[in-house]
């Protein structure tokens, strides 16, 4: 740092009287040669000098906090689900069980199923704690959900059948 602002300031003030004010300063190649100390574009030194001083007060007491964006506290109970040119927002409730499916998860409500570009791993910290369980790898179900279980196997209240495993198994066991 080159000191305290004021100070920096202050000696370019006194660095541009000195170069600004004689009467016959020879200006470098880049500036055109004026004979009575005053550049026609001295103004815009000064004031990107200004712009950079308040810009770093401004930064120094933290007034752009202000400025910066806070998401809704509600966003997160929401998943939102793009369908062409359509925004779909569904509630975690609607929700009876994820498939994985390559990069993607398939959200199977009631009446359709939605593909998401979104890891398991994220849909599950997204989902409500205690509600949805990871029963494979590749599937995570609403415990009210299931219907039925084996060693191998899930059966869900409409039929569908998945595979368990056997973390799976000591999950469904244990209590909410």
């Amino acid at each position: 740092m080159l000191g305290s602002p004021d100070l920096w300031r202050s000696n370019c003030h006194s660095l541009c009287l000195l170069f600004f004010s004689k009467r016959e300063f020879q200006s470098a190649s880049c500036l055109p040669k004026v004979y009575y100390g005053v550049y026609p574009y001295f103004f815009i030194f000064y004031a990107t000098i200004d712009l950079v001083l308040v810009w770093g007060l401004w930064s120094r007491i933290g007034a752009f906090k202000v400025l910066e964006e806070k998401p809704s506290p509600n966003i997160q109970d929401v998943i939102t689900v793009r369908q062409g040119y359509n925004n779909i927002l569904l509630q975690p409730e609607e929700i009876e069980w994820v498939s994985a499916e390559d990069y993607y998860a398939r959200l199977h409500t009631n009446t359709k199923s939605y593909l998401i570009r979104e890891p398991l791993k994220v849909l599950l910290d997204r989902l409500p704690k205690g509600e949805f369980i990871q029963i494979h790898r590749s599937t995570i179900v609403r415990r009210t959900y299931i219907k039925s279980f084996t060693a191998n196997e899930v059966t869900l209240r409409d039929g569908t059948v998945r595979r368990i495993s056997r973390s799976g198994i000591k999950r469904l066991h244990k209590p909410e």
